[in-house]
This record gives C-alpha cells, sequence and structure tokens, in this order.
C-alpha cells in the first residue's frame, strides 16, 4: 500500500513539473524551451534552415581526374521531384570554396528534374577527394549531391625533396627517386625524362621505368633516378636543384625538385665569430681574440694552414688535442678593413676548410 503511495505521488509530481515547463519560461531560456517542445520544426517559406524531412542523397562517383593542363572537374547532377507536390529550390550550398554549383532552373513540378552542375577546382589537390553540395527547398527534403573522386598529377616526384643530412667532408652518399606520371591512356604517359643538376658534385643516374596501372584504373609510369653525391671540403650547408624535362602530349614540359646536404664539421669553433670593437680599433696597438678548436669526435685534427682576409689580421696557431688561434688585430694597419674570414685547412683524410668571421667595428 505504501509502494503504490509513493508511486502515486511519483506521477503526480512528474506531471506537475511537466506543466510548469510549459506554461512558464526564464528569462533567456525562451529559444531552448521552444526546441525542446517542438524540435526540428519545419521550414517557413522563404528560410533555408534544413527541414526534419529525410535527406535525398546522391553519391556519384568519378574513377580518377588527371590534374594537368585543367585543374577543374565538372559534373553534372539530376534532382528529381519525387513527390506529388512542386518543390521550389531555395538555395544550393557548396560544402567548400573550391567548388561553383548551379541549377539550370528552381521549379520542379512533381516527377520533374532540374540539371546540377558543378565545377571543382582541384588546384593543389591530389589522393582521394569528397566534395558535397547540399540544395535546399522551401518545403519538401533537402538533396545532398556527394561527389568522390581520385586526383592524380600529370607529373610528379614522388618525394617533395631529396635530403641527404649531415655528411662528412669529401665523402660520397647516393639517394634513389623517382618521377612519376599519370595519364589515362598510356599513351599520353610522360616520355622522354631526363634530370639535370644545378650542381657539378650531384650527379643524376637513370634506371628502367616501370608502367603499372592504379586501383582506380588511370596509367602510372615510374622512372627511378640515382642523385649521387660528392661533398667539398668545406663545412657548411648546401643546395641543389634537379631539373627534369619530358615530353607530354608532344609538348616539353619540366619539373625541379631540390637538394639538401650539410658537411660536418672535424671541429666546433668557440667562439664563431671573432669582433673587435670601436675600443680595440682606436686602441693604436695589437689587440688580441683566441679561439678554442675542439675536435668532433675527439680525435687529434692536423691545421695544414690557416690564411688572413687582411694585413691588419695576424693568426698564429697552438697545436694540441684542443687547437688554440691566436688571432690578433693590428689598428695601425687597420685602413678601410671592416669584414672577412680567417680560413682554416686541415690536413688528414678529409683535407677540409671552416672558415671563422672576422669583423671590425666601423668608424
Amino acid at each position: 500500500m505504501i509502494a503504490k503511495l509513493f508511486v502515486i505521488l511519483g506521477l503526480v509530481t512528474i506531471a506537475t513539473a511537466v506543466v510548469f515547463a510549459d506554461r512558464f519560461s526564464f528569462p533567456g531560456d525562451e529559444q531552448s524551451a521552444s526546441q525542446r517542445i517542438h524540435p526540428q520544426r519545419g521550414n517557413e517559406k522563404g528560410t533555408n534552415q534544413p527541414t526534419n524531412q529525410p535527406t535525398n542523397r546522391i553519391v556519384q562517383n568519378v574513377p580518377f581526374v588527371i590534374v594537368g593542363e585543367s585543374s577543374t572537374l565538372n559534373h553534372n547532377f539530376t534532382i528529381t521531384n519525387s513527390t506529388t507536390q512542386p518543390i521550389e529550390i531555395t538555395q544550393v550550398r557548396p560544402s567548400c570554396g573550391c567548388t561553383h554549383a548551379a541549377l539550370d532552373h528552381t521549379q520542379l513540378q512533381p516527377g520533374g528534374s532540374a540539371t546540377l552542375t558543378v565545377n571543382i577546382n582541384l588546384s593543389g589537390r591530389s589522393g582521394p577527394q569528397r566534395f558535397v553540395c547540399e540544395v535546399l527547398s522551401a518545403t519538401g527534403s533537402p538533396y545532398l549531391c556527394e561527389l568522390t573522386t581520385v586526383v592524380y598529377p600529370q607529373a610528379q616526384f614522388a618525394d617533395n625533396v631529396v635530403t641527404f643530412g649531415t655528411v662528412a667532408a669529401s665523402s660520397r652518399h647516393t639517394r634513389r627517386i623517382e618521377f612519376v606520371g599519370y595519364a589515362a591512356t598510356e599513351e599520353e604517359l610522360p616520355i622522354d625524362v631526363s634530370i639535370s643538376s644545378s650542381l657539378p658534385n650531384v650527379t643524376v643516374t637513370p634506371a628502367s621505368p616501370v608502367t603499372e596501372r592504379t586501383p582506380e584504373g588511370a596509367f602510372c609510369r615510374r622512372t627511378p633516378f640515382d642523385v649521387n653525391l660528392t661533398t667539398s671540403d668545406r663545412a657548411d650547408a648546401s643546395t641543389a636543384t634537379l631539373i627534369a624535362t619530358y615530353k607530354l602530349k608532344g609538348r616539353a614540359a619540366n619539373l625541379s625538385i631540390g637538394v639538401g646536404w650539410r658537411v660536418r664539421a672535424v671541429v666546433d669553433v668557440m667562439p664563431e665569430t671573432v669582433f673587435f670593437d670601436r675600443a680595440a680599433k682606436l686602441s693604436g696597438g695589437r689587440v688580441e681574440r683566441r679561439v678554442l678548436l675542439w675536435p668532433v669526435d675527439g680525435r687529434p685534427v692536423a691545421i695544414e694552414r690557416v690564411t688572413s682576409p687582411h694585413p691588419s689580421v695576424e693568426v698564429s696557431v697552438t697545436n694540441g688535442a684542443n687547437p688554440i688561434l691566436t688571432i690578433t688585430f693590428d689598428s695601425r694597419k687597420c685602413g678601410t678593413f671592416l669584414s672577412g674570414s680567417v680560413v682554416v685547412v686541415f690536413g688528414g683524410e678529409s683535407r677540409q676548410s671552416i672558415s671563422i668571421p672576422v669583423a671590425v667595428a666601423p668608424d
């Protein structure tokens, strides 16, 4: 009996709360109350909000697109009014700014159709793509037109850049790259591919190309090239440019890729730059600065020779496990000298050289 009494009291409490919520609202809560009582209210004429009716989804596929001379994909959807009432299209809404969409007419009688033309800018795109365009009406269900495809460039390098990383001086290294061409037919693939280098110490050796089909049916030809690097004896960062030239549909074309590497120094230099301030310049005598050379791998280094940028800069060497350079500036011989580099050449297998910038404060 007591249990039944509690159940009745609970039902009365819930009913009272529902009536209270329906008849009363609090400041700032008008919209949320309306949404609770009337979820996804249907469109009034002239609005562009989605209706609560099911969406007519139209999914189509273009297997692949080759982007080259043209970077635009044009496609048509057919919008059909399958209801018994006329439909007025009020808005066509693409999912991104790369897509332009237009209907040939906006009034659809029962059983009638309209053509939705989409023009998609594919510039800068590659790989699988998905584009969506929503078609809204004053009454009736919205249409969701979805187009999928895979974008391939006419020609590209498989990698964006060739990187050798940090390498030793006077050493040789090889990296393999691939020049890749795509086309709808095998006859349209790039041919006569060759690669030249902007630097003589970077050479390129071709290998045999391989032609295959992608899963979507496009033709693909991969041409491997070995990039050969011979490093200099200087410790610095360097870059080169490879230029691929080829024929595409009887016309010449080219494509470039960068090459980068850094030659590892045999020593760390502290400080890396030597500066003589104004006081040193006005001293009327000789001012010294010391530079420490620390072997990177811990092995002793042999300094073969040192050259100075100017008669006012003299350099002496103190050999040892960590050689010391004493750089002396003679203000009496300065003249117009403001900056230059002390060049240190090491002996041994590396034959590497390093440059230490030297600067003097201007007058």
